[in-house]
């Protein structure tokens, strides 16, 4: 006697719907069938399907005026395919990725990063230099300048192992954007210091709009990865009576636990993350950080500096004052 189903949520079982197997009543799924032919009357896919973050976080770098770039994540088979999708977004329209690094084994991912960044070719002009004016030279390799962007697909103990690699090797002045993927979902700030100035995608859930429920569910949901799926189930609840409305309003919007949520026309409904960035340790939604630096740079101490005040005019001397007659 359901007149909706909201399930399942593992691929898996998702793929068992087909010619076959079609809804009897409105379903929505909480992941999506990778199949080209799953569409089905009555099935929604809605999910926290890392491509969208991908998609999202390569249309920012192209409105940011990014060019080249640079794939640096961990072995695991979710960041192969992150990276796949973001070449294939990437490289087009004058964008391309310079090289792709997988972080198997931190000596050889860090000669293959220097081999990326150009450090031989320095190397070697640096050899040159001191050959064509017969003195022992000291010189520091120089990275490569076309390099824009790093885009960092890994997971929490993997990029903090590659951010301060990237500084060590001359490259701590690049941005680094990544994906959800680099958070832990929980406070850890003696740790998260390596991910200094991050900038990352992630669900609105941990911004101050959700905290309400997530205080609600603190009990029942603790801090890490579960929060994610918490977001999940409290957006299907929010679906459950507004499915509708995509169908009829195509470019309608709903703004969930999980992002801005948009169906695309074919029963998917993708979201669009908030950016966030690490600071001291702490991530941050990017708005309030940039709030906050603002406010601590105002209310920094202005001691040694010489505040600009309008000069006093001079008293009037009283009108019985006797004249005034020395210097």
């Amino acid at each position: 006697g359901a007149s909706m189903v909201i399930g399942p949520l593992l691929k898996e079982d998702l793929a068992a719907f087909g010619p076959a197997l079609q809804p009897s009543v409105t379903t929505l799924a909480l992941n999506f069938d990778d199949r080209a032919d799953s569409s089905a009357a009555g099935l929604y896919a809605f999910g926290l399907d890392a491509a969208d973050e991908v998609a999202q976080l390569a249309a920012a770098a192209r409105t940011r005026g990014f060019a080249h770039a640079i794939v640096v994540a961990d072995d695991s088979d979710a960041a192969h395919r992150q990276a796949k999708e973001f070449e294939r977004l990437w490289n087009r329209d004058g964008t391309r990725v310079l090289d792709t690094l997988y972080l198997a084994d931190i000596n050889e991912f860090r000669r293959r990063f220097e081999q990326a960044l150009l450090f031989e070719q320095s190397r070697q002009r640096g050899v040159a230099l001191s050959r064509l004016l017969g003195m022992d030279l000291v010189a520091e390799p120089r990275r490569r300048q076309d390099l824009d962007l790093i885009v960092m697909l890994a997971d929490p103990v993997a990029a903090r192992s590659i951010r301060p690699l990237l500084s060590f090797l001359y490259a701590g002045d690049l941005p680094v954007w990544s994906t959800s993927q680099a958070s832990a979902a929980r406070p850890d700030q003696r740790n998260d210091r390596d991910l200094e100035d991050v900038r990352f995608l992630d669900l609105p859930w941990f911004s101050g709009a959700e905290r309400p429920l997530r205080e609600t569910l603190r009990r029942s949901v603790p801090a890490g990865g579960l929060q994610r799926l918490a977001a999940l189930g409290a957006d299907a609840c929010r679906l459950q009576s507004r499915l509708g409305l995509f169908d009829w309003m195509h470019d309608a919007g709903l703004s969930g636990a999980t992002g801005e949520l948009v169906a695309d026309g074919s029963q998917r409904l993708h979201r669009r993350s908030q950016w966030y960035v690490f600071g001291n340790g702490l991530a941050a939604p990017e708005q309030q950080r940039a709030a906050m630096l603002a406010a601590s740079l105002s209310s920094q101490s202005t001691e040694g500096e010489t505040p600009w005040t309008e000069p006093r005019a001079a008293p009037l001397p009283p009108p019985d004052a006797p004249p005034k007659t020395g210097p």
